[in-house]
C-alpha cells in the first residue's frame, strides 16, 4: 500500500513525517470501518472500537513521551556529574574548564562536558607521569 512505500522510502522533513502519521491513522480508520461495515458492525459498536484504537495509542504514546523525558533526564544527570567532575579535575589540576553556552542543545551539553572530563583526566594523568619521572 502508499504508506508502506512511503514509511521505506523515508522522510524528508519533520513535517513530512508527522504528515504522513497523520494520514496513516486516518487510513487506518478508515480501512478498519470499511472492513466493520462490510461486516456489519453497527456504528455504535465501531465507535466503541474507535474508542478502543485511541486508547491503545494513547498508551503508546504517553509511554514513549514518558521515555523519552527519562532519556532526557538521564542527559542532565550527567551533565551534572561531568560538570561536577571538571570542577573537581579543575581544581585538582589549578586549572580551568569552559562550560558549554546555554544555547546549546541537552545532548551537545553533554558531550562537551563529557569531552572535557576525559581531557582533563588525560592532563592528570600526564602529570602524574611527569612527576614520577622526576
Amino acid at each position: 500500500q502508499w504508506y508502506q512505500r512511503r514509511v521505506r522510502e523515508g522522510f524528508k522533513s519533520l513535517t513530512d513525517a508527522r504528515d504522513t502519521c497523520s494520514n496513516l491513522l486516518t487510513q487506518w480508520i478508515d480501512d478498519l470501518q470499511e472492513l466493520w461495515g462490510e461486516v456489519g458492525i453497527p456504528p455504535e459498536q465501531q465507535i466503541t472500537r474507535i474508542k478502543v484504537v485511541y486508547e491503545n495509542l494513547s498508551e503508546l504514546m504517553k509511554a514513549m513521551v514518558d521515555e523519552e523525558k527519562s532519556r532526557r533526564d538521564g542527559y542532565i544527570e550527567n551533565i551534572a556529574k561531568c560538570r561536577s567532575e571538571c570542577m573537581r579535575l579543575a581544581e585538582e589540576l589549578e586549572t580551568t574548564f569552559e562550560e558549554p553556552p546555554e544555547d546549546f542543545t541537552v545532548l551537545r551539553k553533554e558531550k562537551v562536558l563529557r569531552n572535557q572530563v576525559k581531557q582533563l583526566i588525560k592532563e592528570r594523568q600526564l602529570r602524574l607521569r611527569e612527576a614520577i619521572t622526576l
